[in-house]
């Protein structure tokens, strides 16, 4: 029910059931043979996500062995791939619907059904680095702890579906499939607004709303199929 290429392309993270119906993690490589990582009976997984530096695989769960949603960490140079030894899973407060890394490499935003964001700090550990005299021991893996910041838009009751950063990662912009507009978070200021309007609607009663968005690869422009059957472009800038 998910999958993703680790960002160099060498794997594919593929999270199935094995032929028991247990939950497993599948990593696929044309370089060493396939891995079967069995996880917690009644986990979920809906997305995989990655580190900017690639060291570490993120399973996003709406359920984590059939409790509450949880982000599972996963060191990927090590062979077979396995689950960090510290803080292994980063608790969430609602169902996650989107998660993603932003550029800085260290920050992660899940969005939760319940409209509200978790931003989440990586703070990773390197391995020393080799220098002339002394060969370097190990090159994996890197050690990673988080620590979690909710984020109330304060909005009232929304239904979110996706969300997208920035190019310079400072702002997040929320659509919502009950919402006229994009909303506009600002991460340094913390602060959220009505953002930028959908307009163009042809069915007469002035409301668009979102049916299903995406955004460009330099984040300049957003596409957002609307409600009127118009296909909205919108210039970030």
């Amino acid at each position: 029910s998910a999958a993703a290429f680790s960002r160099d392309n060498s794997q594919a993270f593929i999270f199935g059931l094995d032929g028991n119906n247990n939950p497993t993690l599948f990593v696929y490589s044309i370089l060493q043979a396939l891995q079967a990582i069995p996880l917690p009976p009644q986990t979920t997984v809906n997305s995989i996500a990655f580190s900017t530096n690639s060291a570490f695989a993120y399973l996003v769960e709406p359920s984590l062995g059939g409790a509450g949603p949880a982000v599972s960490v996963f060191n990927t140079c090590t062979n077979p791939v396995s689950p960090i030894s510290v803080q292994p899973d980063i608790p969430l407060a609602s169902t996650p619907l989107v998660f993603r890394a932003l550029p800085d490499g260290m920050h992660f935003i899940a969005l939760e059904s319940n409209g509200n964001l978790e931003y989440i700090t990586a703070s990773m550990t390197g391995i020393p680095v080799a220098t002339i005299t002394t060969p370097a021991t190990s090159i994996c893996p890197m050690t990673v702890t988080h620590t979690i910041q909710p984020i109330n838009l304060d909005q009232g009751v929304i239904h979110p579906f996706n969300f997208f950063v920035s190019a310079d990662g400072s702002l997040l912009y929320i659509i919502a499939s009950d919402r006229g507009s994009i909303l506009v978070y600002d991460l340094s200021l913390g602060t959220v607004t009505s953002g930028i309007e959908l307009i163009g609607s042809s069915n007469g009663n002035g409301t668009v709303t979102p049916i299903a968005a995406d955004i460009s690869a330099d984040s300049d422009t957003i596409m957002v199929v609307g409600s009127d059957g118009l296909l909205h472009q919108i210039s970030t800038g």
